[in-house]
């Protein structure tokens, strides 16, 4: 999917969060799935009217679905090593550079 550079800054960001939640899940401690720490979240759902919440979320785009719905993102809730390391793969395979 080729990305706009809004998206594509949202998305880098996006996976900085998950790699800092990698490491707190490594140590044992609680990870953040909070949405106004995803810059996704803030550039597409926090910041936009809700009659356009999620569009233009390459999350969305490539899913189809509203909120991260159809992703890893929703098997985070127990902070889990290996479903942090699947949101990761996940938000990286949408960054294709096409």
């Amino acid at each position: 999917m080729k990305l706009t550079k809004r998206q594509l800054d949202a998305l880098q960001e996006s996976i900085y969060h998950w790699y800092e939640n990698l490491y707190l899940a490594l140590a044992g401690m609680e990870i953040s799935r909070c949405g106004h720490d995803c810059a996704l979240c803030v550039e597409f759902f926090y910041e936009v009217p809700t009659e356009d919440q999620c569009c233009s979320c390459p999350v969305k785009e490539e899913t189809g679905e509203l909120f991260c719905e159809a992703t890893p993102h929703s098997n985070t809730y127990g902070g889990m090593v290996s479903d942090v390391i699947a949101e990761i793969h996940f938000l990286e395979s949408l960054d294709t550079g096409e």
